[in-house]
């Protein structure tokens, strides 16, 4: 057996990182006699695999003890230990210290131990049992994550943090009882825990609506809460936090109980429902996240009176065809149905603002009509939307109208939306902008002909227009978005001012075969008299009249405020 190991220049201490002819059972020594002949302590044990990389050279024992000179050990993903004693001198586990040691069945704890870090135990799939010392304080996030076989946990009487997500998905574990040092548990701390039955809090402990999420076994978890069909209220069912499932494999259809005035936000990566209804309801709220991901939800009803719906409230709810906007609705707020599968939506008459990314990426939208009281829509809003065919716009809106379907601002001076799902572009001769996002993810045009009146082409505005393999810049257009070309494989040929010479490889990065053919620009080069040469002039001051008030575009001019005169600036 010979160990590999480096010493500290400074500590003169060693940190071993690796065994060769390991034997089965391993005993780290508490010194190492080094080639110099001296005898060095050995600090540290660092070894093993961690997220893929081989770090270190590989341990194959079945069990390990360490002596008690030892404060650090790292021993990540190996593949053949069973059994770790953990020495006295151990008062913190490090984070990711035992990260998918798969084979890992039994730790025996320190007595010392104080914390264990997040991660430590993250994927140790084989571990039976993890009796915690009364020394420890804090367990961290993700700690016992993924241990599969952990069916018996006991916590520290000293208990003060416990991390979210810190025994999630420890599908074997059954009972749980908490300190009363513990005042609160953690989102996610016991998430799919499938087999968790028993589960004893103190009088005053406090836990977070996604702390049980998943835990379909639970049938109590004590006087002050009631469980409805796998749903989580309080006593007096004025308030729902969340679902914890069921055992059933069907879908469940859930009509909420008149009684409730809150909805918890502890819905978000629920699996099961089908559909919920909130109709008889009192709630005026939809907190954020509170439906994100969940991906079996289809239909939603809102009672009369709701006011708000949060941020990314049904966010990535991929299956969700069918929800009702009710006319008291006055706010949405960003990506609330982001990535949804709404077919219809019907705008409220109170709201006045829809916001970023709100109904992005809807995948079957197919027409959206946008009342007189809408002030405010911002370019995100409807982007992406494949089969979305038109906007119209009631006559009576102040802010924007529509022509062919797509969307503009009021006098058409900026096109706000392009229909995801419309196969074709005229462009209208009285645009001056192309707004960000307009065209986004318009996967099934291939040709685009931008009007000669455009200035200003908008960040992202033709990202994803996948089938997209000609465009004509015209020379008018002084200013290019960031990521405006990003992501159109099939384009091979575009049209463009030579002022963005110096900056095609940023507009069009990535596109290994393009044709780039340059048109030249209107605004002339500036002659500088002194030199009796042409060069394309100072940024600042203005040539022609010296002021400093400039402004510049991307496709290499500028233009003087003061005098109205305008010159390239690239030399």
């Amino acid at each position: 057996m010979e160990f590999v190991y480096k010493i500290d220049e400074d500590s003169q201490k060693v940190t071993i990182t690796g065994i060769k002819d390991c034997p089965c059972n391993l005993t780290i020594p508490s010194t190492i006699i080094h080639t110099d002949n001296k005898e060095y302590v050995v600090e540290s044990v660092h070894f093993g695999k961690l997220m893929g990389r081989r770090d270190y050279d590989d341990l194959i024992c079945e069990s390990i003890s360490f002596s008690s000179t030892i404060s650090s050990i790292k021993i990540h993903r190996n593949a053949t230990i069973k059994e770790i004693i953990l020495p006295n001198n151990i008062v913190e586990i490090e984070k990711a210290a035992f990260w998918g040691c798969e084979k890992l069945e039994k730790v025996v704890f320190s007595d010392n131990l104080e914390i264990i870090n997040d991660f430590a135990f993250y994927g140790c799939k084989s571990l039976k049992e993890a009796i915690i010392p009364n020394s420890v304080k804090r367990i961290g996030n993700c700690a016992f994550k993924n241990c599969a076989s952990l069916t018996k946990v006991k916590l520290s009487d000293t208990l003060t943090e416990l991390g979210f997500s810190a025994f999630e998905g420890c599908s074997s574990l059954q009972c749980i009882s908490t300190p009363n040092t513990l005042e609160l548990i953690r989102n996610k701390a016991f998430k799919d825990c499938v087999s968790l039955s028993d589960v004893k809090m103190h009088e005053n402990q406090n836990f977070t609506p996604t702390s049980f999420i998943g835990c379909v076994s639970i049938k109590s978890l004590g006087e002050d809460f009631v469980l409805e069909k796998g749903f989580l209220f309080n006593k007096e069912k004025t308030e729902m936090y969340t679902w914890l499932g069921t055992q059933e494999q069907s879908l469940v259809d859930f009509v909420v109980p008149n009684t409730v005035k809150m909805l918890g936000n502890g819905f978000s990566e629920c699996k099961g429902i089908r559909s919920i209804d909130l109709s008889l309801t009192k709630i005026t709220e939809i907190y954020d996240d509170s439906f994100k991901k969940c991906q079996d939800l289809q239909e939603v009803i809102m009672p009369e009176g709701i006011k708000i719906i949060g941020e990314r409230a049904f966010l990535d709810c991929v299956r969700l065809e069918s929800i009702n906007l009710p006319n008291s609705i006055e706010k949405l707020h960003v990506a609330c149905f982001h990535n949804c599968a709404l077919k219809h939506v019907t705008i409220p008459t109170r709201l006045k603002e829809i916001p970023k990314t709100s109904f992005l990426e809807c995948s079957n939208l197919s027409d959206i009509f946008i009342p007189e009281n809408i002030t405010s829509i911002d370019n995100s809003a409807f982007a992406g939307c494949p089969n979305l065919k038109s906007f119209r716009v009631d006559p009576k809106n102040p802010n924007y109208c529509s022509q062919d379907g797509i969307l503009y601002d009021k006098q058409m001076f900026t096109l706000i939306c392009f229909p995801g799902g419309k196969e074709s572009f005229s462009g209208i001769e009285n645009v001056t902008r192309i707004g960000d996002y307009a065209f986004y993810k318009c996967s099934t045009l291939t040709t685009i002909t931008i009007p000669s009146t455009v200035t200003d082409i908008g960040y992202r505005a033709f990202e994803g227009c996948s089938a997209l393999t000609n465009i004509t810049i015209p020379n008018n257009v002084k200013s290019i978005g960031g990521d405006a070309f990003s992501d159109c494989p099939s384009l091979k040929n575009v049209r463009i001012s030579i002022g963005y010479k110096k900056t095609i490889d940023k507009i069009f990065q990535n596109y290994m075969d393009i044709n780039i053919d340059y048109s030249q620009q209107n605004t002339p080069r500036y002659y500088a008299p002194m030199t009796g040469a042409y060069t394309h002039g100072r940024l600042r001051p203005c040539p022609y009249c010296g002021s400093d008030d400039v402004r510049t575009y991307s496709d290499g001019t500028a233009e003087c405020k003061s005098c109205g005169g305008e010159y390239t600036y690239w030399r």
